[in-house]
């Protein structure tokens, strides 16, 4: 059987224990790496992995970092091509009503995003272009409208049937790839550089900020049952209290018939 979606997990690191795959670690706050825990990133998504930006923390712009792994628990098949970048909600438009369909969005009117065309195969709305900060309007559960400024008119937009919105302004989150690479699920040798404090700078990570599949970063191929860590930068930019500010980390990859 190929590898499916189930078979490719995120987990939470942790820094005690005496090998990769052994304990288990629910505290995102404690997600400061060395080995891959029993325990996967939380299908919830409010603080799944960073806590909420104090007013001390957002008006001097605290870094923090987690460090999440990437797994492959197929019990044969290697899981090729993997890429990691900076997602958003999957998203759908309809040009007749301007309205955007993004399930459980969790956004608030006001709230800023820009759209991404993050796969080959994605087509942005007419009318929207990646490069512009738009509004959330008119929000229901799982869809929205979008305007150039806050309360603004909603923008006439046309069909698309695959594109990505991206909560955007509030955070500068990054993320890079850990220079200790593809290890063992189970192995003892620490599979990631770790950190003692969540403001602590993790040695030889590079930070970027892809925000498409194309653009992502390029693990090596994960063989069965190995890992690698992946560092999560943020940095709040003092633009006011938020709350439910966040974004998405996408991984996909190749898979054998």
């Amino acid at each position: 059987m190929p590898i499916t979606s189930s078979d490719i997990k995120l987990r939470l690191s942790v820094t005690t224990g005496s090998a990769g795959g052994s304990t288990a670690q629910g505290d995102p706050n404690a997600s400061l790496g060395k080995y891959i825990s029993t325990t996967d990133i939380s299908g919830t998504p409010l603080n799944n992995l960073f806590d909420n930006v104090s007013g001390d923390e957002n008006s001097i712009g605290t870094t923090d970092y987690r460090c999440v792994f990437i797994y492959n628990s197929h019990a044969s098949l290697v899981y090729q091509s993997p890429k990691v970048w900076l997602s958003g909600f999957r998203s759908t438009a309809v040009g007749s009503t301007d309205i955007i369909t993004a399930s459980g969005h969790g956004m608030a009117d006001a709230d800023t995003v820009r759209v991404e065309a993050e796969y080959n195969t994605d087509a942005i709305p007419s009318n929207l272009v990646n490069s512009t900060t738009y509004y959330i309007r008119d929000k229901t559960t799982d869809t929205f409208k979008l305007a150039l400024t806050a309360g603004g008119a909603a923008i006439d937009i046309g069909d698309s049937s695959g594109f990505a919105t991206r909560q955007f302004g509030h955070t500068t989150m990054s993320i890079g790839l850990d220079p200790t690479g593809i290890m063992v699920y189970t192995g003892a040798p620490p599979q990631a550089t770790s950190i003692s404090t969540e403001t602590g700078v993790p040695p030889g990570v590079s930070f970027s900020s892809p925000t498409t599949k194309s653009g992502g970063l390029s693990p090596s191929n994960l063989t069965a049952g190995f890992c690698q860590a992946v560092w999560v930068k943020r940095v709040p930019l003092n633009t006011g209290a938020r709350n439910a500010d966040g974004v998405t980390l996408g991984v996909a990859g190749d898979t054998a018939a």
